[in-house]
């Protein structure tokens, strides 16, 4: 038997409904700022698939309305430098259609901007739930 050099690299746990949940209403309750914007961001992310840097990367021209679908990654700064185009599934379409509506900037920026404060925020949303 032929010894690893170094250990796998151990799998993320899955959130299961309940816990993602607990996340989105700590978002929403315990951000001081901006707290229903991280819940989106956080929903944004559930529902697409999306890596964190690359949804603070999407505009409104890559979301396609008429064809129900998302292009992620169209700037070529993916994890492999290829973009992606990942169909609305209905709590997707929700929010993209919620957000749409509210939103009067050209970016998902409205919950999307500042990465650096959203990711602080998305930890400390995630130690409280």
């Amino acid at each position: 038997m032929k010894m690893l050099a170094q250990p796998p690299t151990p799998k993320r746990q899955l959130l299961m409904p309940g816990e993602f949940d607990r996340l989105i209403a700590a978002a929403r309750t315990h951000c001081k700022k901006n707290g229903e914007q991280l819940a989106d961001y956080l929903r944004f992310l559930a529902f697409s698939g999306a890596r964190e840097q690359e949804a603070l990367r999407i505009k409104w021209d890559d979301v396609d309305f008429a064809r129900k679908r998302v292009t992620i990654g169209a700037d070529q700064l993916s994890k492999n430098w290829e973009s992606r185009t990942v169909e609305f599934n209905p709590q997707l379409g929700t929010l993209l259609r919620r957000c749409a509506g509210a939103v009067l900037q050209k970016a998902l920026g409205c919950f999307l901007r500042r990465s650096a404060v959203r990711v602080m925020n998305t930890q400390e949303a995630f130690a409280r739930a």
